[in-house]
């Protein structure tokens, strides 16, 4: 590790002083020193600290700079040295975790330099849930706050399926930031599509002429008598020669000499060169041309086919067998070269129709991503060692969001826990105000006092019923699982049975750590108050009787007057320290004893 000065860095973010290590108080904003690490501090030779994200418990959360990959990523510290293996063990876990509302973990390390262990993960740059309220200056509404739970639920859920606990749920862990999709909004519109021609078979050809007229017309097509196929749109059209007509080739061996012979098989000799061929009307069809009669030939299709008739709007031929109510075989011939050969015919344009669609339109989107961060805490489910019974749990709590169960030491802690604190979460989002801790709640509870604020207008009922059961003092009286409690929240599901005022006490919450200190101190007080009191009563009566005795064996009346009154102040003084500080050390011992007793109930 590289130290940058002699400096530490003001756990307050807000306020990013960097004091000097001797500071215990930050002169700019009044927080107390935690000996943080300085600003420019390089960790494992890759991450500088740049500024304090967050202060807890075990440490803060450091803004750093990766600086193999130039990265912003969040370092969560831990100084609790006795928790460093499990810390680094389960680091590891959360390493293979993925998921889009958990920051990825990237690295977990103990260094030696500082004696410190440290998690590398995502740095998510948002607003946490505490502050949104805190710029909106009200809580939020059922509406604006279920999409924010909801994603945390989904957070959980993969937690929890991978046996891991999250134990620090709270408002100022759930960051929501946002992010731009692209959506598509379907609207009516238009467009221009080609339009094929329809297909045609022979025996819809043969339907509109006779027999004669097909095969005539078949012979022509065959021996190759259309030339200048073409089609435009839907209108095919050609010129088909007469069967009359003389072909005109080139010389197939390169003189030159056009050749002029009947379009039928047989042997033709060049004049030129001297040399022969066989000529069929199937061997050449391009760069054929005829010397003879020809007939132009047009044919418009006007509709949809409707077997086993053509329907046309135009059937023309320059022929004299055309009447108009026959194919005649020059179109016959046009109409199978379509049908066989329609790469023949040069497209000269497509037909085009408009047609409705409904066309997706893309835009972009603000939207709410919700990160469920700070895992400080974090442990793997796992059953209770009753040889090592605080070597599974570490002690840390919230006020406000943590269960009973999580106060004490040695209590197995599992994923109902975590639905206890997102309850709590979601009643400081919805109110705006965050609940009393887990054992001011029990003793409301047994006085017959509301434990939670009065449910706020507009939130659905099935809401408030839900975060109620989730929010019971006894784990096995909860959900089974953040699923339940989510269906339940929706008013699917059932709610588990209600439990009486005798079935709150937690079971196994043996020496309850926050009962006994609380009653400790407050027995302390009262003992040493009283001690004080008897004391100085007792002081003061000694110290007279006994002065009074002396100064009258050397000093006669005047003297003992005197000596007893002097004395006798200074005796109440001593006895009302002595009795102070021996009252408050049995007060406190037996106030002790009474916290565990209330840890126990």
């Amino acid at each position: 590790m590289t130290v940058a000065g002699q400096k530490q860095l003001c756990p307050n973010p807000k306020c990013g002083a960097e004091n000097g290590l001797s500071a215990n108080v930050c002169p700019k904003c009044g927080t107390t020193q935690r000996q943080l690490l300085a600003r420019g501090t390089i960790l494992r030779g890759r991450y500088r600290i740049e500024a304090v994200r967050g202060c807890g418990g075990f440490g803060a959360v450091y803004r750093a700079t990766d600086l193999q990959t130039g990265q912003t990523v969040a370092i969560k510290e831990n100084q609790r040295h006795q928790t460093f293996q499990r810390f680094e063990r389960e680091g590891k876990l959360l390493m293979q975790l993925s998921h889009h509302n958990l920051p990825k973990v990237h690295e977990v390390f103990v260094d030696q330099t500082t004696g410190r262990a440290f998690l590398v993960m995502d740095f998510i740059d948002g607003e946490t849930l505490e502050e949104m309220l805190e710029r909106l200056k009200r809580p939020l509404t059922w509406q604006e706050a279920q999409p924010i739970l909801a994603q945390v639920i989904n957070a959980l859920n993969h937690l929890h399926r991978n046996k891991v606990v999250h134990r620090d749920i709270k408002p100022s862990n759930i960051i929501v930031t946002k992010r731009y999709e692209t959506v598509y909004d379907e609207v009516d519109d238009w467009e221009e599509v080609i339009v094929p021609p329809p297909k045609l078979t022979e025996t819809q050809i043969a339907a509109e002429t006779d027999d004669k007229r097909f095969e005539q017309g078949k012979r022509l097509w065959e021996q190759g008598h259309l030339t200048n196929l073409q089609r435009d749109g839907w209108e095919l059209s050609g010129i088909c020669w007469s069967e009359q007509a003389k072909v005109i080739v080139d010389c197939p061996f390169g003189c030159g000499r056009k050749l002029r012979f009947p379009n039928r098989k047989l042997e033709v000799t060049c004049p030129i060169c001297q040399r022969s061929f066989v000529w069929t009307p199937e061997a050449q069809r391009e760069g054929v041309t005829f010397d003879g009669k020809s007939y132009q030939v047009v044919w418009e299709i006007s509709g949809e086919i409707a077997p086993p008739f053509w329907l046309s709007k135009e059937r023309n031929c320059t022929c004299s067998d055309f009447r108009g109510r026959r194919l005649c075989k020059h179109l016959v011939a046009l109409l199978l070269a379509w049908v066989h050969e329609p790469q023949r015919f040069k497209v000269v344009s497509e037909k085009k129709e408009r047609r409705p669609i409904k066309r997706q339109v893309p835009r972009q989107v603000e939207r709410q991503h919700v990160f469920l961060v700070d895992f400080g805490v974090a442990k793997v489910m796992e059953e209770v060692d009753p040889k090592r019974p605080r070597s599974s749990s570490i002690v840390a709590w919230t006020d406000g969001y943590s269960p009973p169960e999580q106060y004490a030491s040695g209590v197995q802690v599992d994923a109902r826990s975590d639905q206890y604190a997102l309850a709590a979460t979601m009643v400081f989002a919805l109110t705006g105000k965050t609940p009393d801790d887990a054992f001011t709640r029990m003793a409301k509870f047994r006085e017959g006092e509301p434990t939670l604020p009065p449910k706020p207008d507009g939130v659905p009922e099935s809401v408030w019923k839900a975060i109620e059961v989730a929010m019971r003092f006894e784990p096995s009286q909860r959900f089974a699982d953040v699923d339940k409690f989510w269906e339940s929240v929706h008013g699917r599901g059932k709610l588990p049975v209600e439990p009486s005022k005798a079935e709150t006490k937690p079971t196994g919450h043996r020496r309850t750590i926050k009962s006994a200190i609380l009653d400790a101190i407050e027995s302390a007080i009262e003992g040493a108050t009283g001690g004080a009191i008897l004391g100085a009563i007792l002081g003061g009566i000694l110290g007279a009787i006994g002065g009074a005795i002396w100064d009258a064996i050397l000093g006669g009346i005047w003297g003992a007057i005197l000596g007893a009154i002097l004395r006798g102040i200074l005796g109440a003084i001593w006895g009302a320290i002595l009795g102070g500080i021996l009252g408050a050390i049995w007060g406190a011992i037996e106030g002790a004893k009474e916290g565990t007793k209330r840890g126990d109930k």
